[in-house]
């Protein structure tokens, strides 16, 4: 999760231009008002990830309850990132969609390793 953070931060960060005051209908308002979206979006993808998270540690704890090895989600690992890849849709590779959930799974997975390792 971290990762998407620092990819949303450095692809939607630029530098301001100082003691420049820029007309009404310059490019510095355009990018101001695209950079206001992407912060309302940001927004929601946070909010869907640490759901999602929330989900996740409650299939983790599921499985632990039960003895469920972690080595046997790896099926639904595949999955997932089939999902990703077949529901991607430009300018938004498949490829660029496999690495995203990659990395939001490996995050996960630490969540759940962490809270496995807790004091309950």
């Amino acid at each position: 999760m971290k990762w998407i953070l620092c990819f949303l931060i450095i692809f939607t960060a630029t530098p301001l231009t100082i003691g420049q005051s820029q007309p009404a209908g310059s490019p510095a308002k355009a990018i101001a008002q695209h950079r206001k979206r992407i912060d309302a979006i940001d927004k929601q993808v946070i909010s869907l990830l640490n759901e999602r998270a929330k989900i996740a540690l409650e299939i983790g704890r599921i499985r632990q309850q039960a003895n469920i090895p972690p080595a046997s989600a790896k099926g639904r690992e595949e999955e997932v990132l089939r999902n990703a890849m077949t529901n991607s849709k430009p300018p938004l590779s498949p490829a660029a969609a496999r690495r995203i959930y990659e990395r939001i799974i490996a995050e996960t997975v630490a969540l759940q390793t962490l809270d496995s390792t807790k004091e309950k």
